[in-house]
């Protein structure tokens, strides 16, 4: 008999054999949430000129007359935002300038226009905004130095990072491989749609629920769809998705005890090989994780709520790394129970969903209310029948909704 492996001792062995990423070159506009394969460096400073903050006056040192408490200075010409040219501000002038325009050497500010006044062709000034220590330039080199770091490879590209490598003159990203995650069910009650729908059949609800989670966690997912429970049409399926060469696999159904739960024997007719067929864990005690040719594979229960813990739970891990993600390990942290909670069957660890609050500094979990969605699941402990308010548990937020409810 094997070993009824624990969570953590599972977590390695899945490590083990979890698909290195490749990389590939994409246009900029499709690398969104795609993680970045190689570090890019300022090529340039940025901004490559000095620029104005505000629509107002670029003036310079002296004045070309004071009168009433202003200062006044010819207006020698407006330099429009995008206009290129050396300008200079000389003694007693002062440009017209607009917001994000390059300003002329010798600037020593840029005075707001709501707190100038034009006059005969002169721009007047008051003594106190000039004596204000702002200057209102930002300066060349002031936000990127040549040669700064950009984007650090490993770097999930958010919209922000993307603009910044875009502004640097980048068209195309090293990044790695969204791999190809291969899944179906399993079941001769299972049918795609209501159309199929007849006496003693249901919808195979759980191709949707790993379409969607495969593809929010950065997987392509590849929908193989429903297979009967016969030896024959596992097999031949198992063949057909393995050819295809995914880095994961994953079924549902067909893990249990019962006359057709045939998915592990028939898997390793087909040359699988196990790499654990058992947790200590609530869902997943019936559990198959092992390599079929070049894929690794996971063989889940069929009870959607399992599926969706049990993808969290084992399947995120070798996901985020076959996407080069550095760190791929769930995010797990310490709260406090925010009731009591009583467990039906304590013999090993369980998951159970949760609410993941922060109250008054503290981050304290419960039990969803009716409805409601769960953003973790709590590892509760095995051997405890009740836990009570107050106590810590273990807690994994979810991937990609792991934001913490304030209240």
């Amino acid at each position: 008999m094997e070993k009824i492996l624990t969570l953590a001792q599972a977590a390695a062995k899945i490590d083990q054999h979890r698909k290195e990423p490749f990389v590939e070159s994409v246009a900029i506009m499709e690398a969104a949430g795609r993680v970045c394969a190689s570090s890019y460096y300022a090529p340039r400073s940025m901004p490559g000129y000095s620029q104005s903050l505000y629509d107002g006056y670029a003036v310079g040192g002296r004045c070309l007359r004071t009168r009433q408490g202003c200062r006044e200075y010819r207006i020698a010409g407006e330099i429009a935002a995008g206009s290129g040219g050396n300008r200079k501000v000389s003694a007693g002038s002062a440009y017209r300038i607009m917001t994000g325009a390059m300003v002329p050497v010798g600037t020593k500010k840029i005075i707001p226009q709501e707190c100038c006044r034009e006059v005969e062709g002169c721009v007047a000034v008051a003594e106190r905004q000039l004596s204000d220590a702002a200057a209102n330039i930002r300066k060349k080199g002031s936000e990127v130095r040549k040669g700064a770091l950009l984007v650090a490879r490993g770097r999930r590209l958010s919209p922000i990072l993307l603009a910044l490598l875009a502004q640097h003159g980048f068209a195309t990203i090293d990044v790695y491989n969204r791999p190809d995650v291969a899944f179906f069910c399993s079941g001769s009650e299972l049918v795609a749609n209501e159309a199929q729908r007849e006496p003693g059949k249901k919808i195979s609800s759980n191709r949707f629920l790993l379409a969607g989670l495969i593809d929010e966690h950065g997987g392509n997912p590849c929908d193989f769809g429903a297979v009967q429970d016969t030896k024959d049409a596992l097999e031949n399926h198992l063949r057909k998705i393995a050819a295809s060469e995914p880095a994961i696999i994953i079924s549902t159904g067909g893990m249990g005890p019962g006359r057709y739960d045939l998915l592990e024997e028939s898997f390793r007719r087909v040359g699988g090989g196990t790499v654990f067929n058992a947790l200590k864990l609530r869902p997943g005690k019936a559990i198959l994780c092992g390599v079929l040719g070049k894929s690794l594979f996971f063989g889940l229960p069929g009870p959607p709520p399992a599926v969706h813990a049990l993808f969290h739970i084992l399947i995120r891990a070798p996901l985020m790394a076959a996407q080069g993600y550095a760190d791929s390990k769930p995010p797990r942290l310490r709260a406090y129970l925010g009731a009591d909670l009583h467990m039906s069957k304590p013999d090993m660890l369980r998951l159970r969903e949760g609410v993941l609050e922060e109250r008054q500094g503290l981050c304290k979990v419960r039990l969803p209310k009716r409805k409601e969605q769960a953003n973790c699941y709590m590892l509760c402990p095995p051997g405890r029948k009740n836990m009570r308010r107050g106590e810590c548990v273990w807690v994994q937020t979810l991937a990609m909704n792991s934001g913490i409810v304030s209240s």
